[in-house]
């Protein structure tokens, strides 16, 4: 029987980069999944989480300038992003359940760096 595969996206970058260097691979995430056949119908939508991006870039812009009250607010809106990045990448790794045969998809979403795919043996 052959060795069964874990295939995961690796979204450290979530939790560790700054709010400017978080916007521009979640496009990158969003634009891979977008009309690709291995990813039909993405959980979240692709159009929920663009929105999501989209509010917390205004809001990281108008908390640039301090305050109390914006940051908190940009605060809960990237994490509110964040969940729903996590949230993709759990249907990524749902979607290619081990087969290899759609890596594909995964391997586009690798080229959007530092989204990465993490392919570890899964114990028989």
């Amino acid at each position: 029987m052959p060795s069964r595969l874990i295939v995961k996206p690796a979204i450290n970058f979530l939790s560790t980069d700054p709010d400017a260097h978080l916007l521009v691979p979640v496009g990158g995430i969003i634009r891979s999944l977008t009309n690709n056949e291995n990813s039909p119908d993405p959980s979240p939508s692709l159009a929920v989480v663009a929105a999501a991006r989209d509010e917390f870039r205004v809001v990281a812009g108008n908390a640039a300038g301090g305050g109390k009250l914006l940051t908190l607010l940009k605060n809960a809106r990237r994490a509110e992003l964040v969940g729903l990045v996590r949230q993709l990448a759990s249907y990524v790794a749902g979607t290619c359940a081990g087969d290899l045969t759609k890596l594909p998809l995964l391997l586009e979403l690798t080229l959007s760096l530092p989204f990465k795919v993490l392919v570890c043996k899964k114990a028989v």
